[in-house]
């Protein structure tokens, strides 16, 4: 993943630290990386995918601020 971090813009909101995250569109196996999916491209699959991988990032990041015992907001 390229991952640019940014802090909050000189005339913005100073609570806006984010972060853009961009992966590959190929598929990812046991052999390493496959074709190309258009899967985020459709309208009709895009949505699910989306939430799904949202749901997953979310579990993630939890399990990882509970071992480090970091209060979660």
């Amino acid at each position: 993943a390229d991952v640019a971090i940014h802090e909050p813009g000189r005339e913005g909101d100073n609570r806006n630290h984010h972060a853009h995250i961009l992966t590959t569109t190929r598929t990812a196996g046991a052999d390493g990386l496959g074709a190309k999916t258009r899967v985020l491209d459709v309208a009709s699959t895009a949505s699910v995918e989306i939430e799904h991988m949202r749901g997953v990032w979310a579990r993630q990041v939890n399990m990882a601020l509970e071992r480090h015992q970091v209060e979660q907001r």
